[in-house]
């Protein structure tokens, strides 16, 4: 903490000159917040003397709300700019050149320096010259990562064609351009490409993304790689903020945990990582049930069913809790959180966050229970484009395998430790957490268990084994894991030992009776209602 406040008073008095960003990741709960709020009221009582300007930008609009109230900020001590015809521009000063703080959000912060260097974009401007303190809360990168399906930019030209000839011709060549182009092959396309918005607002939600995304990398250099659900998809990454927004201060709970940043030093970006002892979760029990439960796995019906089933079995055995439950963003008529709701007691005690909102909150911070009931995945062409957006290189031939797996294992763990931190965990004192218990539904692709504890440091880490099955281990809980699925999630009635033995690629029938007969496995059997026949296992109610 002594660290941050140093380096956020040697930013405000601009005894730095230096471009580099400061990395400020201390874990969520630890109180970068808490040093902003404290320099802004410190300030605000000398009466902003030998301040030379302060630019805070943020995520949210909500969390532009929490600092002005928690910096104690009257109206005529900070302005807000957001977007155009906004109601939150309404707020503070009218004049943001006079208002001692100024807030924005990235996307707004982006916008207006696009194509332009900071010195010049004077609507961040205090008394005429460039802010000197410069803060940039939650994840950082210089530039967007972008990733554009040319199979939804092929159906795009039908939609503008009666509405816009040019602008379907100008999408018409930009295709055909990338026709030509074998994938994993670099491309920049120079072309011009505009509609007006009227035209625009005819294309759905999913072609409008597209549009915008092709459009922020027009210029620059991208690369086409193939996707086996997405096809083949463009990868490439928006302008950089200008050089000139250094020195900065970042304050990113997640930069121990995400390889983003390792890219950029690998590429020579001037970064200074503020020293920190870092939180110690020994206080948090994380349970992880290795068990495949992305968006397409929980479109199985048989699947949806055995997760959920799992899921509501732990949160009814905690009847007085309230659970934050941690899931992915409902797609059209999307019955998940439905069909959970539908299966335990007392629903109302469940809090929902999805993925992309899943940090920057403290509304969940006093719930000591969190369900994440499956992990949010990107595809490698994402990972690429986060890639090329931290390091502002666009690799020839595409990543390697092992440089995405690090990128996809960085997203993993700043993914789960923003999403775990909103619950009680984010409380505690001395260094340590707040008691929680978490329950952790999904596979990562590597180590899981390791990953959580790289991320969790101190934390217990536990296997989550539901439906009764928590004594056995090893062969044992494998051979338990694939009856059940075949038989509870399957819908079978009996199966037959020789598919057992070949789903869980054991070589010999002795070896799975070996594992059959152990008097715990029996007990397990007869817990779930079934039994052992010579060449199959039954349901113990069937003939």
């Amino acid at each position: 903490m002594k660290e941050l406040k140093v380096a956020i008073s040697q930013l405000n008095a601009a005894s730095s000159s230096v471009p580099q960003l400061v990395l400020s990741s201390m874990d969520p709960g630890e109180g970068k917040s808490s040093a902003i709020w404290d320099f802004i009221r410190s300030c605000k009582d000398e009466g902003f003397r030998d301040h030379h300007g302060a630019l805070i930008v943020l995520s949210r609009h909500e969390e532009i709300r929490s600092y002005v109230d928690q910096a104690g900020l009257s109206r005529h001590h900070y302005a807000v700019t957001v977007a155009e015809g906004d109601a939150m521009n309404e707020m503070g000063l009218s004049d943001p050149d006079a208002a001692p703080v100024i807030f924005t959000t990235h996307e707004k912060l982006r916008r207006w320096t696009t194509g332009r260097s900071f010195a010049d974009a004077d609507k961040f401007h205090y008394l005429g010259r460039p802010r000197t303190l410069r803060i940039w809360d939650e994840s950082f990168l210089a530039a967007q990562p972008v990733t554009v399906r040319l199979d939804m930019l092929k159906g795009i030209p039908a939609v503008l064609r009666p509405l816009d000839p040019k602008a379907a011709q100008g999408l018409d060549a930009i295709t055909a351009a990338l026709e030509s182009v074998e994938t994993r092959q670099s491309v920049t396309l120079s072309h011009q490409l505009s509609a007006c918005p009227s035209t625009l607002a005819a294309l759905s939600g999913a072609q409008k993304r597209e549009w915008d995304g092709l459009v922020s990398i027009l210029g620059r250099e991208a690369i086409i790689l193939r996707d086996n659900r997405m096809g083949r998809v463009l990868a490439s990454a928006t302008a950089p903020l200008p050089a000139d927004f250094q020195p900065a201060l970042v304050l990113d709970a997640s930069g121990r945990v995400r390889e983003t940043y390792r890219a950029m030093e690998e590429t020579g970006a001037p970064i200074r990582r503020l020293p920190g002892a870092g939180r110690n979760y020994s206080r948090l029990t994380v349970r992880h049930w290795d068990r495949a439960s992305s968006r397409s796995a929980l479109n199985v019906p048989e699947t949806r069913r055995e997760i959920l089933e799992g899921a509501a079995s732990v949160i009814n055995a905690a009847p007085a809790e309230e659970w934050l439950i941690i899931h992915h963003q409902a797609r059209g008529a999307d019955t998940v959180l439905d069909e959970l709701k539908a299966q335990v007691a007392n629903p109302e005690r469940l809090h929902f966050v999805n993925w992309g909102r899943h940090n920057a909150t403290n509304a969940y911070r006093h719930v000591r229970k969190v369900m994440v009931l499956s992990l949010w995945h990107l595809t490698d062409a994402a990972y690429t484009a986060h890639h090329i957006a931290a390091s502002g290189r666009v690799p020839s031939q595409g990543l390697d395998r092992e440089t995405i797996s690090r990128i996809a294992a960085g997203e993993h763990r700043h993914n789960l430790l923003q999403a775990i931190c909103r619950a009680n965990v984010r409380n505690g004192a001395d260094g340590v957490c707040g008691d929680c218990e978490a329950y952790v539904i999904g596979k990562t692709g590597k180590d899981t268990k390791a990953l959580l504890a790289e991320t969790f440091p101190g934390a217990a880490i536990k296997d989550w084994r539901p439906f009764g099955a928590g004594e056995l281990t090893g062969r044992s809980l494998d051979v338990a894991e694939e009856i059940r699925r075949r038989f509870v999630a399957g819908g079978a009635e009996r199966v037959r030992k020789i598919d057992i033995r070949k789903a869980v690629g054991m070589g010999t029938a002795p070896e799975l009776a070996q594992v059959l007969t152990r008097p715990a496995f029996k007990a397990w059997l007869a817990g779930e209602g079934l039994v052992l026949g010579t060449k199959e296992v039954r349901r113990a109610d069937r003939v």
